[in-house]
């Protein structure tokens, strides 16, 4: 996705990932554990490269979900496809900058090398005026900006990841030493995911 670094004033981004990682009835990761697929889910964006981002969903499997990851694929990216349709609410986003607001005024200070060594990082990213604010701003909705960042989370710009004990590894990396096995998975179509009255279902079950 687009590096956020230049729309920290109103952070869309940050956002869909509130949305996204939400752990409240009817939610992405409450569907899942309800399927018996996840029981852990999080989600938020990783250091750019000030043009382009890493958007991180991280899922905690359950031994079914192991087994189904192309069902939780679809999935997460159905609930994306509802984002991206039904658009992100004001109320929501006036929600998210209150809790920013909060951390921002009742944020715990580290030691005084530490903050320092913060607000120098900061400046490199953001205007000197925004140094110790810009990481909890946010100004107000910015539509265009929320719908450029949904636009870019397909499953064509995805890497899917799998860790787990049982994973047989063909590679080793040349630098940790950490075994993998780069597999090529087939397109996932979004499609488990349906609204009911006051929460959103898997179609599929087993």
């Amino acid at each position: 996705m687009p590096d956020p670094i230049d729309d920290y004033r109103t952070k869309p981004a940050q956002l869909i990932a509130h949305l996204l990682g939400n752990e409240s009835e009817g939610s992405l990761l409450a569907v899942l554990r309800d399927a018996g697929l996840a029981d852990g889910l999080s989600a938020g964006v990783g250091r750019g490269d000030g043009n382009e981002a890493l958007f991180t969903v991280s899922i905690s499997l359950t031994p079914t979900g192991a087994e189904r990851l192309d069902d939780i694929e679809a999935t997460l990216f159905a609930a994306i496809e509802q984002l991206r349709n039904e658009g992100l609410a004001d109320w929501r986003y006036e929600e998210q900058a209150d809790l920013n607001e909060q951390a921002f005024r009742f944020q715990q200070h580290g030691a005084p090398q530490q903050e320092a060594t913060r607000l120098a990082m900061n400046l490199s990213r953001y205007p000197v005026e925004d140094v110790q604010y810009a990481p909890y701003r946010m100004d107000g909705p910015d539509e265009e900006r929320q719908q450029a960042y949904l636009d870019a989370l397909t499953s064509d710009n995805m890497l899917r990841v799998y860790s787990a004990p049982d994973v047989e590894s063909d590679t080793v990396t040349p630098l940790v030493q950490y075994a993998m096995e780069r597999a090529n998975t087939r397109p996932v179509e979004p499609g488990p995911w349906r609204t009911g009255a006051t929460r959103t279902q898997p179609l599929h079950r087993q």
